[in-house]
């Protein structure tokens, strides 16, 4: 995750700025060739860390992700900054303790502030790791209506991105492979037998077909998979790239529990882009009528969209043909969500200086803003660009939701979205009101913490299903108690 990467970079660009600052301290109280010797190689480390960081093509450059990082006080980085400064201090005060000619006091001195420094420097550091490596020992999972209980009911070798239901309760989820120059995905099942217990099924295995499975949907006996793949070419007007994203009907004709049926309903998706190479056909769903909708991003941040079907949620109707832009004006529209009424929403994680990921309430011929504008600019008050009806946290990041109107739940959980915060470890419940034809937010509450959540789905009964990515990877199961 860019987060992990800006926190090891500002660790090590903090302790050698550090360092050079005290090394330089130190030139100035006792002018010698070694210092200045010292100073110049830390300055030239210095430089180099810094020319290496903001290379990174997968960023804004280091300045200004760290520029961004501290304007919205971001706890980890600051701690970052700090225990990087520590560690610079406790190296230079134990150096000075070690010096010859400074009396016996000082020494001690010096040598008890060394060692604090850098044993309360280390553990900071530890904590952090420990922090982003196994967030189930800080943020275990965590119910905040007592009347629900919760189990895990599966655990995953591979990342899993979606996860859909079928309408006998079983519950489908998409699995992603980033490893070793592969890239593939899979499909599992799980499902409960006559005693109870829950089964899992390997549907579909990684056999290169499943890139990127970014949606799944259930409709007609039949399991969807938005998928995508990677097409780069060299040509003399420039670098052009595939439309590799397609959306494939997956069927299992002998009943033996495993897929043998596959038809691309829809190709010629925009699928890798560049520079977000993730930001390509996402969610999907079908309505009462049968049309399928499919979620498309945009792999710029604040470009002029280049491809028609860009930055838009598609309709196709009877979920074959050609396809309709049905909105415009998405970042990257990840979850979809259509109601038993046919009301359709997306999670859109918006651009890098949005105040926060939305979720939509999506109109046929809207248009959401991106590129040319986000809530809380000037230019977005007076547009003809429609509003979301919920922004999430600054540092949050909006993926998977699912949507419920079940009468087996109290009713402060029905006619609710219950969105996925994999940033915030955290579950939220939108409660819905409606007036005059408009869809709103009336009531945002936290209903789950788990760590990194980021998919949700919902059967008739009532059950909530979440899956969670690395490093907990794991099938979580919410039901009311008895």
């Amino acid at each position: 995750m860019k987060i992990d990467i800006l926190f090891y970079q500002t660790l090590l660009a903090s302790f050698f700025f550090g360092s050079l600052v005290v090394c330089l301290f130190s030139f100035l109280i006792r002018p010698s060739r070694l210092s200045l010797a010292r100073c110049a190689l830390l300055g030239i480390l210095l430089s180099q860390l810094l020319v290496l960081f903001s290379s990174d093509v997968n960023s804004k450059g280091y300045a200004n992700e760290l520029i961004a990082a501290l304007m919205t006080r971001d706890k980890v980085i600051i701690l970052a900054l700090m225990a990087g400064g520590l560690l610079s201090l406790g190296w230079w005060t134990w150096e000075l303790s070690e010096t010859r000619d400074v009396d016996q006091k000082s020494r001690r001195l010096s040598s008890r502030v060394g060692i604090w420094g850098l044993l309360f420097a280390n553990a900071l550091i530890g904590f952090l790791f420990a922090r982003q490596q196994f967030p189930s020992l800080f943020v275990g999972p965590q119910l905040r209506d007592s009347r629900f209980r919760m189990e895990v009911i599966g655990n995953f070798d591979l990342e899993p991105i979606c996860i859909c239901a079928d309408p006998a309760g079983g519950i489908y989820t998409s699995l992603e492979l980033f490893l070793d120059g592969r890239e593939s995905g899979r499909i599992h099942k799980f499902a409960q037998n006559s005693n109870g217990d829950w089964i899992r099924t390997v549907t579909m295995a990684a056999d290169g077909l499943l890139n990127r499975p970014n949606g799944l949907t259930w409709h007609e006996g039949a399991l969807y998979v938005s998928r995508s793949g990677r097409g780069v070419h060299a040509t003399e007007s420039g670098i052009l790239y595939d439309n590799t994203g397609a959306v494939t009907r997956c069927r299992d004709l002998d009943g033996n529990g495993q897929f043998d049926d596959y038809l691309d309903v829809v190709k010629d998706l925009p699928g890798f882009g560049s520079p977000d190479s993730q930001h390509g056909n996402n969610g999907i769903g079908f309505d009462s009528r049968g049309d399928l909708f499919v979620c498309v991003g945009s792999p710029a941040n604040r470009a002029i969209v280049t491809k028609p079907l860009e930055a838009s949620v598609l309709r196709y109707k009877g979920g074959v043909g050609e396809p309709e832009v049905f909105a415009r004006g998405f970042r990257n529209p990840f979850g979809l969500v259509i109601t038993p009424k046919d009301e359709i929403f997306v999670t859109d994680q918006d651009c890098d200086e949005n105040p926060g990921d939305e979720v939509n309430h999506v109109i046929f011929g809207a248009h959401y803003g991106h590129p040319y504008a986000i809530p809380g600019e000037p230019q977005a008050a007076d547009s003809p660009f429609t509003e979301p009806i919920h922004i999430g946290d600054k540092l949050g990041n909006l993926t998977g939701f699912a949507y419920t109107n079940s009468d087996q739940l109290p009713e402060e959980y029905r006619d609710c979205l219950y969105v996925a915060d994999i940033a915030l470890n955290t579950v939220f419940r939108l409660k819905l009101s409606r007036n005059d034809g408009k869809v709103m937010v009336s009531e945002v509450t936290k209903f789950l913490t788990v760590p990194r959540p980021v998919g949700v789905a919902i059967t008739a009964d009532g059950s909530f299903y979440v899956i969670t990515r690395r490093p907990d990877n794991k099938l979580y199961r919410i039901t009311l108690k008895d």
